[in-house]
């Protein structure tokens, strides 16, 4: 059974109308529904000159704020634009099969890593640790 709890349905809907909305941001985002579970969140900001994915520059202001380098992390992601951006930043991509692309077409677009659900993810990531 893979029912989700009511009352995290209605929270996933609340944060999504605030961030559509444009009533609020990435970081309060994080702050008000998410505290003490995302560390950073960063997104596109053209006053900062970061541009938006497949750019490394989101992940790479990501990982700086956290302390640490491409080496000391992996990528992942669902998406052709996921796998460029790991790419773009150097860093190893596990592309998941539950996202909205064919695993054959993310093959295609240079996945090489892939992970069926969370326990595969979990494995490749300790593979890549």
């Amino acid at each position: 059974n893979h029912s989700v709890p009511k009352h995290y349905l209605q929270t996933l809907r609340q944060i999504i109308q605030e961030y559509l909305s444009g009533g609020i941001d990435k970081k309060e985002l994080c702050k008000k529904y998410f505290e003490g579970l995302i560390d950073v969140a960063i997104g596109e900001c053209e006053a900062l000159s970061i541009k938006k994915k497949p750019a490394p520059d989101t992940v790479l202001a990501a990982l700086k704020a956290m302390g640490i380098t491409n080496e000391e992390a992996v990528y992942v992601g669902d998406s052709e634009v996921d796998i460029k951006t790991a790419e773009n930043c150097n860093m190893d991509c596990i592309t998941v099969t539950w996202g909205f692309r064919e695993k054959e077409y993310l093959k295609d677009h240079g996945a090489y890593i892939f992970a069926e659900d969370t326990t595969a993810l979990l494995c490749e990531i300790e593979n890549l640790g």
